[in-house]
């Protein structure tokens, strides 16, 4: 239903009454009045008091603080708030030009543009106001006494009744833009027309930021564990994913943060001012300004938590049902701005309160702008529908001697606010939860205010005045006070209707209104972002701009529609700067002394290094990951590119010379960030979540953070120093570094630390199984063929298993016993250690088969039996020898050393393992095949031949093992180390050195430490059979060379020979 105009209305009328809303005010009778005389705006004189009151007043300058204008929550400087847009046309005339009727409605302008007038000798000149808005009066009269719900920030605050008639109010000031037009060309040409804009905020962040104290690493280990998994998850996700996925991860990692962080962070802010409270922690101001900051890149919601204390300024039920998916950006920020920025909290549960009803509180209408603006539409119905403006404070300012409405006004007001009521249903953030307001809904919805705003200019025009009768019933105030008798002509009140046309073009994004209802410079610039319809402003406002600027929208893509994140911060960019730019009120004026104002101001400017820089000295976690967040998103300030690899293979050389030309840059660097961060927590012992479900050592997270690094060079340098200082004090924590390093893929690292733990087992201990584990983990194959050569030299000096099965650690008894499953689980952490393991050892376990299919008989226990029969359990031990001498004679092939042959037994203990066979040879049964006997054979021959070097060397060890038998230190250890083949194919010895084997040889303890039995005393060892005791039984009348036993093999194999030729 459309408001009507009675046929008998006599309306006023202006010239050119017909004109299009878009275009400038004119008037034919010479230049039009300004803002600062008392000419009125009409060419015919003042219009009819009974409609508009008059601009001629007078008691008061077109500057007097109006009556309607917003109390409370305004801060102190009065303004004006705009009338009616009303051209003075025939009342019956509709929008689009039609005539009226009983569906007529009458098609009220918008708003006229404002002139720009030429800058002459005298400096800028002011804007003229438009010619549709109206001055009003002030109402001089005595004033309605409330009770006592005033507040000390409403003294400090803007008041519609304590403005002094003579002060100029801040709107007046202001083109429709919120621009200052003064002397800041800059603020309003250039910012509009976005040409680059010099601030000064980056140089004052900078400043305030290196004057800072760095808090150190303060934050609860449950916020710290919670974010670092989310940092990391997110980090695994961005290496693995495509680089299409970037933003959807990025949105997603910013929602988990929010919440994280949002449960953790005071939210309350302080009272009259921008930011967090006083007493708030600093995690509490890093959280304040880091999601303010990633809101602006990846929108996501703000959830408050449960039990957190909100104020009914929080979001209503259309704001809080939303997905968990990227939302719009105005819908980000509203719910940014009721979650952290709420400066008086105490207003609307003040109104909500009062008695004898909410329209009776002076700030009745200030809260309804306020949550308005804030997206909470369910609360603003909710107080519209409720009110009885039988009490409406308003009434004084519209001339009454008491509050309250009553008669044909009080219906007049029931009628223009229930149709404001159903527009405001309409909404598409109320029927659709559609809050994209640059979209196509939101467009539809603005022309529905537009016309709303012309019908209710019509509907107050329709109405007509009060009779005399009425105006005497009503109880007006002495009409000494002309203004105030010319406002309470209407049967319409003039309040209300200024009041209800302000809340229309507050739907509208009327920059104007936005900026006098924000209560400071962050609202005032986060607001006009939020309720922006996507159009580019152009700075000239004259026909032919308009016009051209109506033909773009037909013809070309908004940038918004393109880029609507980056549209919408070039927006607050802009809003910020005509905001705070040479304000008129110190509310619009940033504090340059505090840190968080600093902070805030460069995350609307968009400069993210100011920002992360004062970020940073609240929370070193907070800054870490949102620089993480910011270089993965592209938005990070000389953020390089994760060079997955491509720059690692050039040298430092290659890197000057890459770099040679390119500026130092002194700014915020990522990885500089993350270095710090991970010192932090690599200075903590443990990090326990509250449940106890989660434990982390400091160093572990702190590798973590350093794996994110950009440059890879950096991150294994500092990932190796870290590493470096962490004692290997157990097997069970190396396993926990190397899984670190594996998880994250630092193969550098695992080798390291691995050789490292291995070299400190042979230093100091006896496990010889774990060293060769680590050792193989290291893939170091020399170090662990050392390990398995001296394990074998053991074995074939004392002619006996080394270490005995009774002395096995753990790892070494897993090896050799169940190898195949050791081997598979190694497989599936790191198959090239395995392998590795799987060559080498074999050897080793071979002979370690055959001296206990030797000795298996004597070293039974009480009533048990062998498991094979004498002679088989000889053949089987047979076959493992010959398969142990033939890898030691691989490497003499013909007589000739081939040092290239890999063999899993050195042949430096050939002599020893052909002195194993001498027992076996000439048996009642044969023993060895004849394969078997000519592979000897052929043992012996290239054995004899070789050079004699590598003779001397198998000729050592068989003397150690002969010196071993009889206890005569004729030859010690050391002297056998120093006959070892360390330069051709590496020594049996050299891994452990001499002091181990002396150690071992002398005071009876492991070659490998103090630890362990006295595997090198006979005494103890039971064997079948030992073939040291017939060579020692020799009477040769001097030692036993090795020649003796080579002659002694010849003549037995030349028996097995004979043997098998004559059956």
């Amino acid at each position: 239903m459309s408001f009507q105009v009675p046929d008998t209305s006599d309306p006023p009328s202006t010239p050119d009454g017909q004109r299009k809303s878009f275009m400038p005010s004119t008037t034919p009778a010479g230049p039009p009045p300004t803002n600062f005389t008392q000419q009125s705006f009409t060419p015919a004189g003042a219009p009819p008091s009974s409609v508009f009151g008059s601009t001629m007043s007078g008691v008061t300058s077109t500057f007097a603080k109006p009556s309607f204008a917003p109390s409370g929550l305004l801060n102190n400087a009065r303004v004006e708030m705009p009338s009616q847009s009303t051209s003075f046309s025939n009342l019956r005339k509709t929008a689009n030009g039609t005539s009226g009727g009983d569906a007529g409605t009458f098609g009220v302008p918008e708003s006229s543009p404002p002139h720009y007038s030429a800058e002459g000798g005298n400096g800028a000149q002011y804007l003229e106001e438009e010619d549709d808005r109206m001055s009003v009066d002030k109402y001089d009269g005595p004033s309605y006494q409330q009770s006592a719900q005033s507040s000390p920030r409403r003294d400090a605050f803007r008041s519609s009744r304590a403005a002094s008639g003579t002060d100029s109010p801040r709107g007046l000031t202001r083109s429709r833009y919120g621009v200052v037009m003064s002397s800041s060309l800059r603020s309003s040409k250039g910012a509009k027309k976005r040409e680059p804009r010099e601030s000064v905020l980056p140089g004052i962040a900078k400043g305030i930021a290196t004057s800072m104290r760095s808090p150190g690493l303060q934050e609860p280990d449950d916020l710290v564990l919670q974010t670092e998994r989310l940092l990391s998850d997110f980090d695994v996700a961005l290496r693995a994913d495509d680089a299409g996925d970037i933003e959807e991860r990025a949105a997603k990692a910013v929602r988990q943060l929010i919440k994280t962080w949002d449960s953790y962070a005071q939210k309350s802010t302080a009272v009259g001012s921008i930011g967090p409270a006083r007493n708030v922690d600093d995690i509490s101001k890093a959280n304040y300004l880091a999601t303010l900051l990633l809101q602006l890149h990846h929108p996501s919601p703000v959830t408050p938590q449960p039990g957190t204390s909100r104020s009914f300024y929080g979001r209503s039920g259309a704001l809080t049902h939303h997905s968990e998916q990227t939302i719009p950006l105005p819908k980000a920020l509203l719910d940014w701005l009721n979650t952290y920025h709420n400066p008086f909290p105490e207003d609307l549960v003040g109104l909500m309160t009062f008695k004898p009803d909410p329209a009776a509180h002076e700030s009745f209408w200030d809260t309804c702008y306020n949550t308005q603006l804030r997206g909470n539409f369910s609360v603003v119905l909710r107080l519209l529908k409720n009110a009885n403006f039988e009490h409406a404070d308003s009434a004084l300012d519209d001339g009454l001697d008491r509050p309250g409405y009553f008669g044909r006004q009080l219906n007049a007001t029931n009628d223009a606010v229930n149709r404001f009521i159903r527009l405001l249903e309409s909404c598409p953030a109320i029927t659709d939860n559609d809050w994209d307001v640059k979209g196509p809904n939101w467009s539809i919805f603005r022309s529905k205010v537009r016309q709303g705003i012309a019908d209710l200019e019509a509907f107050a025009t329709s109405a007509g005045t009060l009779t005399e009768d009425e105006k005497l019933g009503f109880g007006f105030v002495s009409t000494a006070s002309f203004g105030a008798s010319r406002r309470a002509d209407s049967v319409l009140p003039k309040s209300i209707r200024e009041n209800l046309r302000i809340l229309h073009r507050l739907l509208l994004g009327s920059s104007a209104e936005l900026t006098l209802t924000g209560q400071d410079w962050l609202e005032a610039s986060v607001l006009q972002a939020i309720w922006w319809d996507g159009e580019d402003e152009d700075a000239s406002q004259d026909s032919l701009a308009i016009s051209r600027r109506l033909l773009r929208r037909s013809q070309h893509t908004r940038q918004v529609d393109v880029s609507p994140l980056t549209a919408y911060r070039q927006k607050l960019a802009l809003t910020f700067a005509d905001v705070t730019d040479d304000p008129e009120d110190s509310v619009f004026s940033v504090n340059t002394n505090d840190p968080v104002q600093v902070a805030l101001a460069c995350v609307l400017e968009d400069h993210v290094e100011g920002a992360v820089g004062i970020i940073h000295k609240y929370s070193v976690l907070v800054a870490a990951a949102v620089v993480d967040i910011a270089s993965a998103g592209g938005w990070l300030p000389e953020a390089r590119p994760r060079s997955a690899g491509i720059m690692d293979g050039f040298d430092q050389e290659d890197l000057m010379v890459l770099s040679h030309g390119q500026d130092n840059q002194s700014g915020l660097q990522r990885d500089d960030v993350l270095v710090e961060y991970a010192d932090l927590l690599a200075g903590k012992d443990e990090l326990r979540s509250t449940d106890h479900k989660t434990v982390k050592e400091g160093w572990e997270l702190a590798c973590n953070v350093l794996n994110r690094l950009d440059s890879a060079q950096t991150a294994s340098q500092k990932i190796d120093k870290l590493l470096m200082q962490l004692p290997l004090d157990s097997q069970a924590r190396v396993d926990k570094i190397l899984g670190l390093c594996h998880a994250l893929d630092l193969g550098n690292q695992v080798r390291a630390v691995s050789e490292r733990y291995a070299d400190m087992l042979a230093d100091t201990t006896h496990s010889y199984g774990t060293a060769l584990l680590y050792y193989a983990r290291a893939h170091n194959a020399k170090k662990l063929k050392n390990v398995v050569d001296l394990l074998v030299s053991m074995c074939l000096v004392q002619s006996a298993s080394y270490p005995p099965s009774a002395a096995l650690d753990p790892q070494l008894k897993q090896l050799v016993e169940n190898q195949r499953r050791v081997l598979t689980d190694l497989a599936h952490v790191d198959v090239e250690a395995a392998q590795l393991i799987s060559t080498h050892l074999s050897g080793y376990a071979t002979i370690r088969k055959f001296y206990d299919l030797r000795d298996e008989e004597v070293n039974l226990a009480d009533g048990a039996k062998p498991t094979l029969r004498p002679l088989a359990r000889k053949r089987e031990a047979a076959n493992a020898l010959l398969i142990v001498i033939g890898s030691a004679a691989d490497g003499i092939r013909g007589g000739l050393f081939d040092p290239e042959v890999d063999t899993v037994v050195q042949v430096d203990g050939l002599l020893a393992l052909l002195g194993e066979a001498l027992p076996l040879l000439n048996q009642p049964k044969k023993v060895f095949s004849p394969e078997q006997v000519f592979a000897l054979l052929r043992a012996v021959e290239d054995l004899q031949t070789v050079t004699r070097r590598v003779y001397q060397q198998a000729e050592a060890l068989f003397k150690s093992a002969m010196s071993s038998y009889s206890g005569s230190p004729a030859t010690s250890p050391h002297d056998l180390l120093k006959k070892s083949i360390s330069g051709l194919t590496g020594s049996s010895y050299s891994l452990l050195g001499e002091s181990m084997l002396a150690r071992s040889h002398y005071s009876g303890g492991s070659a490998l430490g103090s630890e362990g039995s006295g595997v090198l005393v006979d005494g103890d060892v039971k064997r079948g059979w030992d073939w040291r005791a017939g060579v020692a039984a020799l009477q040769l009348g001097r030692e036993v060379l090795g020649e003796d036993v080579l002659s002694l093999l010849r003549v037995e194999l030349a028996r097995e020979v004979a043997r098998a030729w004559g059956g």
